[in-house]
């Protein structure tokens, strides 16, 4: 699908000299595209998972750290006697 999709977004820069050529450039148009090719299919081949975008990512990252911090604290005032 990747390969498909970057053709479909700029033919020429893909495949130089093509005669087909076609800018898609909107993500969701190309997404309709790819999907309606694999209503076609007798046995389609299943879309790969989208990747998180990068800001939930470092989210994730900086909340799991928080946790981390808030775990350890409690860690030590246990192994202090503390409550």
């Amino acid at each position: 699908y990747e390969k498909l999709d970057h053709f479909l977004e700029n033919s020429q820069s893909y495949v130089p000299g093509t005669q087909m050529a076609q800018m898609i450039r909107k993500d969701e148009k190309r997404a309709d595209i790819l999907a309606f090719l694999q209503t076609l299919s007798d046995s389609p081949v299943p879309f790969p998972e989208p990747a998180p975008p990068a800001a939930e990512e470092e989210e994730t990252a900086d909340a799991g750290e928080a946790v981390e911090a808030e775990g350890s604290e409690g860690e030590e005032d246990a192994a202090e006697g503390g409550h």
